[in-house]
């Protein structure tokens, strides 16, 4: 069996940084850095100039210690942000004033801890499998108790009675 041996381009010395990279794919590298080029675009054109196998890994390490800077582009997520500033500020320059946020609230009577009676009132511990364990008030004071009432099913995964899966379950409008 005879081993052919394995050539590798002038430029790979596996893992040495830069040191490796010709001075005119680094010149390239400083251009596309500046024109604005994501790092993974950079790599796939030195690829495509040079023939070489870099990675985005490769090309953002040698900008990093070779102290290139990408010329930073806004993407959508910052651009939508930016236009939704400068919007709410020609709002405000005319005059509008936004008016307080509204935030849906649920009926206050499914939620009021006097809609439940006291001798259907549970601590955590009392409870069984088929009974109601939807949280009132803070769970470090005495005064906290679950629902307690029937229609829970914990062997199928149903902690809440009826009214207060339609609580914990509401789908967003």
């Amino acid at each position: 069996m005879t081993s052919v041996p394995i050539t590798r381009p002038h430029h790979f010395h596996g893992g040495g940084g830069h040191r490796g990279w010709p001075q005119d794919h680094l010149d390239a590298l400083a251009d596309l850095c500046v024109a604005g080029l994501k790092a993974t675009e950079a790599a796939a054109e030195l690829n495509r100039r040079f023939g070489t196998c870099y990675t985005k890994d490769a090309v953002v390490g040698v900008a990093i210690r070779r102290g290139f800077h990408w010329k930073r582009s806004k993407g959508p997520y910052k651009q939508r942000r930016d236009d939704r500033r400068e919007r709410a500020h020609e709002l405000r320059a005319a005059g509008h004033r936004p008016g307080p946020k509204l935030v849906p609230q649920q009926p206050r009577s499914l939620l009021d801890p006097g809609k439940i009676p006291v001798a259907q009132r549970r601590q955590l511990f009392e409870l069984r499998d088929t009974q109601c364990r939807f949280p009132y008030g803070d769970p470090g004071t005495p005064s906290f108790f679950c629902c307690g009432g029937d229609g829970a099913d914990m062997s199928i995964g149903i902690p809440y009675c009826r009214m207060h899966l339609a609580i914990a379950y509401n789908p967003r409008r």
